[in-house]
């Protein structure tokens, strides 16, 4: 079969290259899927304590600084209630949950890694610490017992 004078070649040429580069093309979407699962939790998260910020714009300003809260590129953001608080981290795979707790005996703040933000098959996963199998997913009920567990204990 001859081709004629005006074939297009580049259909032909972009063929072979996905053939050859079949595996370095599926990680390099798989990379994509997976920034975009986490830019997507990421948001939830903004979305949800701009929120809390909001019903507590008032208690922050009449709590002269016992309650912060604080947004930023890869600290996602921190909320900080006396001395407890909630943190969470933006790193390129996951986003790190971070709490720490107050200790009145020894008068300083114990912080712990509570889990990682990490992308699934269809949705981002809880991955705690210390557990095997990954956990449920991330939605509002996880931030929600994140919240209970750093500022549960609050008189």
């Amino acid at each position: 079969m001859s081709k004629h004078f005006f074939y297009e070649y580049k259909e032909d040429l972009i063929k072979k290259l996905s053939k050859r580069y079949a595996a370095e093309l599926a990680a390099v979407q798989e990379a994509h899927r997976e920034k975009a699962m986490l830019d997507e939790a990421e948001a939830h998260i903004r979305g949800y304590f701009r929120g809390i910020h909001a019903e507590m714009s008032d208690l922050i300003e009449a709590s002269r600084g016992k309650i912060t809260y604080d947004e930023g590129d890869e600290i996602i953001l921190t909320l900080t209630i006396h001395r407890n608080y909630i943190r969470f981290v933006r790193t390129e795979k996951s986003i790190e949950v971070k709490i720490g707790i107050y200790n009145a005996a020894e008068d300083l703040v114990e912080s712990v890694i509570v889990g990682y933000i990490v992308p699934g098959d269809k949705a981002c996963k809880i991955k705690k610490l210390g557990k095997i199998h990954e956990g449920g997913t991330f939605d509002d009920n996880t931030l929600n017992s994140y919240l209970r567990e750093a500022f549960g204990h609050l008189e």
